[in-house]
């Protein structure tokens, strides 16, 4: 088995930073909003939503499928002299999209986002002369990666800089036509407000035309709702999505540019006469209950940036734009490969409706806050939870979070997390009979614990005597090289006599059999550290032997199908009450063995809990600690050397999300400041978050503390130098 292949503590301190470093790379100056420093996230929704468009359709046979003809439109007089009671001008976007919007994303405004970030310490980094080459290459290199994939539109965040004034939003909506949801129609929506910005707005506009001629559209004026509307055909998709028309207009104030013909006319509506919209995002249940969550009546700042997601509702509007066959998708006998999406909602995922949140900038003496909240409402008869989905019951620890003393001072991040094992467990065996065949999971668990194939281990008599906490956490040895990074997970065991001994002697009996696969390294105490053997060659796969009483369960025998594990070593101990896992031989004894000064001495901890409990005081079901520097300095090292994290590891994993696959490549590193400590360090904070089970869902809130301007705490001398 592989383990710990997604380490979530380097998950969490890769991400809890990763936005805010490359927010406050890239908006760092107010009085010159350069779009090239609007972060690639802020996009992230449209461009994610774009590139899954992938099918060619002729122009004709999309004018055939619209909802509504364009003389059907141009006929709708009434919406000419509405008087609405509200102006559409005092109302954010989400009162004029409809409730069937999947994505959403709205920034306050340009200006609001780049004056708090260039507040942040992080914010004063990117402005640092020193660093101004390398943040110059990042800018132009996501810049470019972002042109690339707006063909469509031809709007991009250098554009939309000339309206920094007012709310830009963008969203992905899906809508069902038809009795029986037979017809689907999907679109982009882009909403920029343009009060004051009349001529801004032209010349964008001509801009934008300029590049739609060149990419061989063609332009067309038609009148829909009275409004002069310019519409864009592309003769062929050739680089593009497969949507072929785009629609601009000016609406009351508003730029709205849409790739869907019926869904422009219906977002232009509910503008033209906001009252008349029934249906709208602002009015739908999850959106209003995250949106009631997040609201905090103690900042004296509006959020810069607003967010709102249905998991499946935009996996499914991304499959809508690849054209899939949903119903043959949802069969569980279909031909296709089953996904892992429709067998999480078939398992009973989708109680979780939406989730959303709010990040603020330089506020209350934080760098950032994020407020963020998952609907997951109870059921009529108060169930929350069926099938596989049982395993999302992360209850409340009932108590204060402690980090446990074994933790070392110098960690760069810390998670715990409070999880029933138990109903993980069942869980996880009926996903298994999912991804394989019904009965599957009882079979395998059954011949593990009768040790047919020569390994026996009674799983189901492991998990009742285990606590229900886990631990992780992670560092790197200097000085840094390729494989510096060091994970260690700790599953605590229930103290109880005995129970510690028994699991030890279980995973003995589970390990020895499998002496090609796994080696005994003795430790103290009468104790084994199990660790994994690396083939030379991929003969015998990890699931051989574990699951021989499948007949008909393929596992993947050629090399070239077997992913590589994040870490190539990897070691089991049992001790001190706990089941660790780490990808360091070393750094698991030193963890083992307590012999290094703990994390929950740091007054750095003390100083982020008590945040946190000031922040959202009840119990939490989770919480994190990090030091930004530490986590920063890793990756920051690599790059400076103008190496990359070895191709299996997370950090490089990240990167090939950038379909270019190169991007970072091209960022010469050689260009950053050798000294870390002195130039980079001091702008970097701590970081934390904390998650909060609730009956209708979790409440999560994040934050990051600038650097204590004393430092509280020295890192331990027991770090490896």
């Amino acid at each position: 088995m592989t383990l710990y292949r997604y380490p979530v503590s380097q998950l969490i301190g890769f991400l809890s930073v990763a936005i805010a470093v490359l927010a406050c790379s890239q908006i760092v100056n107010p009085s010159r909003i350069d779009a090239a420093r609007v972060p690639a996230i802020l996009v992230g929704t449209v461009v994610a939503v774009q590139d899954a468009e992938e099918v060619d359709q002729d122009a004709d046979e999309v004018a055939k499928t619209e909802v509504a003809s364009d003389d059907d439109l141009a006929s709708d007089d009434g919406l000419q002299s509405v008087q609405a009671e509200v102006s559409s001008q005092d109302l954010g976007s989400e009162h004029f999209l409809p409730q069937t919007t999947k994505a959403w994303l709205s920034l306050s405004s340009l200006n609001d986002l780049a004056g708090a970030v260039s507040e942040t310490q992080m914010g004063k980094l990117a402005q640092d002369p020193d660093l101004s080459p390398v943040v110059d290459s990042i800018n132009s290199q996501l810049t470019e990666w972002m042109d690339q994939r707006n063909v469509k539109f031809a709007l991009n965040m250098e554009k939309l800089n000339t309206l920094s004034d007012g709310e830009i939003c963008f969203a992905g909506i899906l809508n069902k036509v038809g009795a029986q949801a037979e017809t689907v129609r999907h679109a982009i929506v882009i909403l920029a407000d343009t009060r004051g910005h009349k001529l801004d707005v032209e010349r964008l506009l001509e801009d934008v035309e300029k590049d739609l001629t060149v990419r061989g559209a063609t332009k067309t004026e038609l009148e829909i709702h009275g409004l002069t509307t310019t519409r864009w055909d592309f003769k062929k998709p050739k680089g593009i999505a497969s949507r072929e028309s785009a629609f601009f207009a000016v609406v009351s104030d508003r730029l709205v540019a849409c790739d869907d013909q019926a869904i422009f006319a219906e977002v232009v509506a509910a503008i033209l006469d906001p009252t008349s919209q029934q249906n709208s995002l602002a009015k739908h249940e999850a959106f209003m209950k995250i949106r009631e969550r997040c609201l905090s009546d103690d900042s004296p700042t509006a959020p810069q940036i607003k967010w709102f997601i249905e998991p499946f509702g935009y996996v499914e509007l991304t499959d809508a734009m690849r054209e899939k066959n949903r119903k043959a998708r949802l069969d569980a006998s279909a031909a296709e490969p089953r996904e892992v999406a429709a067998i999480l909602e078939r398992q009973g995922f989708a109680a979780a409706k939406a989730s959303g949140g709010d990040i603020t900038f330089a506020v209350n003496g934080l760098d950032m806050i994020h407020r963020g909240f998952v609907y997951a409402p109870p059921k009529a008869d108060g169930s929350r939870f069926e099938k596989a989905a049982q395993m999302l019951d992360f209850s409340n620890s009932g108590s204060e979070i402690n980090v446990e003393s074994w933790v070392p001072g110098s960690a760069a991040t810390c998670a715990t997390v409070h999880w029933d094992f138990v109903k993980g467990l069942d869980g996880i065996g009926l996903l298994f009979d999912e991804f394989t065949k019904p009965g599957n999971w009882a079979t395998v668990v059954d011949g593990w614990k009768k040790g047919r194939q020569g390994i026996k281990f009674d799983v189901y008599g492991l998990v009742p005597r285990l606590d229900g906490k886990i631990t992780f956490f992670s560092d790197f040895e200097e000085p840094i090289v390729e494989g510096s990074e060091r994970i260690v997970v700790g599953i605590k065991i229930k103290p109880e006599e005995g129970n510690e001994d028994w699991i030890s002697s279980e995973l003995d009996s589970f390990f020895k059999p499998q002496k090609s696969n796994w080696k005994a390294v003795p430790f103290t105490g009468r104790r084994t550290i199990w660790k994994a053997e690396k083939k030379a060659d991929n003969s015998d796969n990890e699931l051989d032997g574990l699951l021989d009483d499948l007949d008909d369960l393929d596992t993947p025998k050629d090399k070239e199908q077997i992913e590589e594990p994040l870490f190539p070593e990897q070691y089991i101990l049992v001790a001190n009450n706990n089941i660790f896992f780490s990808n360091d031989l070393t750094y698991l004894k030193k963890v083992a063995e307590d012999s290094s000064s703990p994390l929950n001495g740091s007054d750095e901890l003390k100083l982020m809990n008590d945040k946190l409990d000031e922040l959202s005081p009840a119990i939490d079901s989770m919480r994190q600690f990090g030091r930004v520097d530490r986590s920063v300095k890793f990756v920051y090292e690599l790059l400076r050397k103008n190496k990359m994290p070895r191709d299996n590891s997370l950090f490089a994993k990240v990167l090939k999300n950038f379909k270019e696959g190169d991007m970072a490549k091209k960022i010469d590193g050689s260009k950053l400041p050798q000294d870390f400590e002195n130039v980079v360090a001091p702008f970097l904070g701590l970081s934390g978050w904390s998650v909060e089970t609730e009956e209708d869902g979790w409440f999560f809130i994040a934050a990051i503390l600038p650097r204590p301007k004393a430092s509280l705490t020295t890192v331990p001398e027991t770090v490896d130098k």
